[in-house]
């Protein structure tokens, strides 16, 4: 997980970290090992619930502590905070990817997806209160499941859809495992060298803080929030073409970069299909 991330033609500084520390780390592998002999779709089922965790980890919910306690039981003497988060990304989330496959190949997941939906296509996870429990309990969090409910798209969702909608369509069964472009992480390298050209900009000139009054300031703050949700869904998915009416950690995104486009701070560039939030002349959400 850490020896295979390419900067400028070479590896990473750190290529192995000690777990003698994170027990769960080395549970978690031999949970996979056994998974990988017993359950034929392991392999694949292993790449929708690492797309799952990475969405999960770029939200950065404020009740979510063990993932930061691991990154920094494993963190290196006098390793920059930041950029040792994206390199251990997917070591810290690694036991939460194994328990998610675990779910997702389980047939009990699938009878209870069945029960929840009476074989009605769910528009958001709220439709499956079963699924989300269960995943509330298999990683441990018991606040996850209202943080999940209001999903209307990723990976997940579109995993649940295709196991409701597989019992009744052969064809979708194909697809049941398949991994959307739009879903599929971002490389740690490519996050590793966008940290690193990020901080090699020069520091804007610190300027007096300006004061808006009334909707300006309201104004102001909603762009804020608006730019801090499309960063964090830009991290995962590598993209900002957000369905018109799809909402990404309880925010309307897609309707945000709709109405926000037009706006002097906020111009789209519809290359590759995809909307970048531009703001003071530089690319900012890509």
């Amino acid at each position: 997980m850490l020896g295979t991330h390419w900067i400028d033609g070479g590896p990473a500084d750190t290529e192995q970290v000690d777990l003698a520390e994170l027990p769960q780390l080395t549970a978690a592998h031999r949970r996979h090992l056994d998974l990988l002999r017993h359950r034929p779709n392991t392999a694949r089922a292993f790449e929708v619930a690492h797309a799952v965790i990475v969405s999960w980890w770029a939200q950065q919910w404020p009740e979510e502590e063990q993932w930061p306690r691991r990154a920094l039981q494993l963190a290196a003497p006098g390793a920059d905070p930041g950029w040792w988060r994206l390199l251990v990304r997917d070591a810290v989330t690694y036991p939460e990817t194994v328990a998610l496959t675990s779910v997702l190949t389980d047939e009990h997941t699938r009878q209870r997806l069945l029960a929840d939906t009476g074989g009605h296509l769910p528009h958001t996870l709220a439709h499956t209160p079963a699924l989300v429990t269960q995943l509330a309990r298999a990683m441990n969090r018991p606040w996850l499941a209202e943080r999940i409910a209001s999903t209307s798209a990723g990976p997940l969702l579109l995993w649940v859809q295709h196991r409701v909608r597989a019992d009744a369509d052969t064809a979708v069964t194909d697809r049941l495992w398949t991994l959307h472009m739009a879903h599929r992480p971002r490389p740690i390298a490519r996050e590793l060298t966008a940290y690193r050209n990020a901080a090699q900009q020069p520091e804007k000139a610190a300027g007096a803080t300006r004061l808006h009054l009334g909707l300006r300031h309201t104004s102001d703050q909603a762009f804020t929030t608006g730019l801090a949700h499309a960063r964090a869904y830009a991290a995962v998915h590598g993209h900002l073409a957000a369905p018109i009416h799809s909402r990404f950690n309880g925010f309307a995104l897609g309707r945000g970069c709709r109405t926000t486009g037009n706006s002097p701070r906020c111009h789209p560039n519809t290359s590759r299909n995809s909307r970048h939030w531009i703001r003071g002349g530089g690319r900012r959400g890509r």
